[in-house]
C-alpha cells in the first residue's frame, strides 16, 4: 500500500486556513461587537482579552500547521505526533467558541450578530482539529511503510488515544459544571452536584489512565501519557488564571486539574499494581508447570 506524501502536507495547509478564518472574524467582526456589549452582567475587557488569548493561541497553531506542511514528508513520524497535538488544540479552541457562542447568546439581541459570527467560526475550528488528526494518521501510515519492520513504541501508539481522551475530559467537565451551575441556589442540590463533578471527573481520568497504561512495562516515558491526558485540562487552566477576572472562578479549574492530575496517577498505580499482580500469577503458574515435568 502506498501512502500520498503531498496528501497529508495539503491537509495540514488546510486545517491551518481553517485555523486562520476564524481568527480574522473574531478579530474584525466579534472583538468590537464584545467591547460595545451592554448586557447589565458582561465584562467586555476581560472577554475581549480571552478572544485576544484565542487569536494568539489560534496564530501558533497556524503558524506551526505552515512550517509542519513543508517538513512531514521528510520526518512523518515525528510530523504525526504533533500534529495529534495541533488538532486536538485546534478542537480545544473550537470548543472555547461554542462556550463564547452560547454565553453571547445570554446576553440579548444585541449580541446576536457576533454569535453569529462565533459559531461558524467554532464550526471551522472543529473542522481543522479533525482534518489535522487525519493529517497525523497518514503520516504515522507513511513512517509506518518508511520503516516496515520496525514498529512504534507501545508506549507512542497511545498518545493519540490519551489525546483524544483529554479532548473528551473538556466536554465532560463543560457538561458537568452547567449541570452544577444549574443546581446553584439549592443547598442540598449543590452539595450533590459538586460531589457528582468530583467523582465524575476523578472516576474519568482514574480509569482513562488506567486502561492507557495497563500492560505497559514500567518507565518513566508512560509520564509522557499522562501528560497527553491531562494536556488540555491544564491548558484552560493556565487560560483560565490568565483571563477570567473573578479569582474564585478561575482557581476552580487548577483545582479540578490537581483532581485530575492525582486521580491519573492513582490509575497509573493501579496499572502497574495490577501488571504485578497478573506477572506474579504467570510467575507461579509457569513454576507449577515445571514442577509437573
Amino acid at each position: 500500500m502506498t501512502v500520498d506524501t503531498k496528501s497529508p502536507s495539503r491537509l495540514l495547509i488546510t486545517g491551518a486556513a481553517f485555523v486562520a478564518a476564524p481568527a480574522i472574524v473574531v478579530t474584525a467582526g466579534v472583538i468590537p461587537k464584545v467591547l460595545a456589549d451592554t448586557f447589565a452582567e458582561a465584562a467586555p475587557q476581560s472577554a475581549a482579552t480571552a478572544f485576544r488569548v484565542h487569536i494568539a493561541f489560534a496564530a501558533i497553531i497556524v503558524l506551526a500547521l505552515v512550517v509542519l506542511s513543508f517538513s512531514a514528508a521528510a520526518r512523518p513520524r515525528l510530523a504525526a505526533a504533533v500534529s495529534q497535538v495541533l488538532g486536538a488544540s485546534a478542537i480545544l479552541l473550537g470548543i472555547c467558541l461554542v462556550d463564547a457562542g452560547a454565553a453571547c447568546l445570554a446576553h440579548g439581541p444585541g449580541m446576536r450578530a457576533a454569535v453569529a459570527l462565533l459559531f461558524p467560526c467554532a464550526a471551522a475550528e472543529l473542522l481543522a482539529g479533525v482534518l489535522v488528526i487525519l493529517a497525523a494518521s497518514r503520516l504515522a501510515k507513511l513512517a509506518s511503510a518508511a520503516a516496515a519492520p520496525e514498529k512504534a513504541p507501545e508506549w507512542k501508539r497511545r498518545l493519540l488515544p490519551a489525546i483524544l481522551l483529554s479532548v473528551y475530559s473538556f466536554f465532560l467537565i463543560f457538561i458537568l459544571g452547567e449541570f452544577l451551575a444549574s443546581q446553584s441556589g439549592t443547598a442540598g442540590a449543590e452539595r450533590l452536584a459538586a460531589a457528582i463533578l468530583i467523582v465524575g471527573i476523578g472516576g474519568f481520568f482514574l480509569l482513562a489512565s488506567y486502561f492507557l497504561l495497563r500492560r505497559l512495562p514500567r518507565s518513566r516515558r508512560n509520564l509522557w501519557i499522562l501528560l497527553a491526558l491531562n494536556a488540555v485540562l491544564l491548558l484552560a487552566a493556565i487560560v483560565g488564571l490568565v483571563v477570567e477576572p473573578n479569582r474564585t472562578a478561575a482557581l476552580e479549574m487548577p483545582g479540578l486539574s490537581l483532581l485530575a492530575i492525582a486521580c491519573s496517577a492513582a490509575g497509573l498505580g493501579l496499572a502497574h499494581r495490577f501488571a504485578r499482580l497478573h506477572g506474579d500469577q504467570n510467575e507461579g503458574t509457569g513454576q507449577a508447570a515445571r514442577k509437573d515435568r
